[in-house]
């Protein structure tokens, strides 16, 4: 698995660097290139495109409330490049991932990786 992070500061490129790094230990994210890039939007908390079989881009607004919605928001689009890689998801994967990202960012906080 291979990522870059575009834009951001110091403190949301690390973040987004631990989300990564935490979902790659829970998802089989192997062979996957990912382009996290962080963008001032205010229409979403973020999404993911599919860009080619395994490579992705991931948005992440910069406009978000706390630093916990934007590390749920991270896990949330990382979920959903698992979902494609596995071809896995009921309906549109949003109930899952919504899920999955509240569960994981809870773990991720718990265990002190930020």
């Amino acid at each position: 698995m291979s990522y870059e992070i575009i834009g951001g500061n110091k403190m949301e490129r690390y973040i987004a660097e631990k989300c990564i790094n935490w979902c790659v230990a829970k998802f089989p994210l192997n062979r996957v290139k990912i382009k996290l890039r962080f963008a001032d939007i205010k229409s979403a908390h973020g999404w993911v495109e599919k860009l080619d079989n395994r490579e992705f881009e991931i948005t992440i607004s910069k406009n978000y409330e706390a630093i916990s919605l934007m590390t749920e928001t991270i896990i949330h689009e990382l979920v959903h490049v698992r979902q494609w890689i596995t071809k896995k998801w009921d309906d549109d994967g949003e109930n899952e991932a919504d899920e999955v990202s509240r569960d994981l960012s809870k773990m991720l906080w718990g265990a002190n990786l930020i």
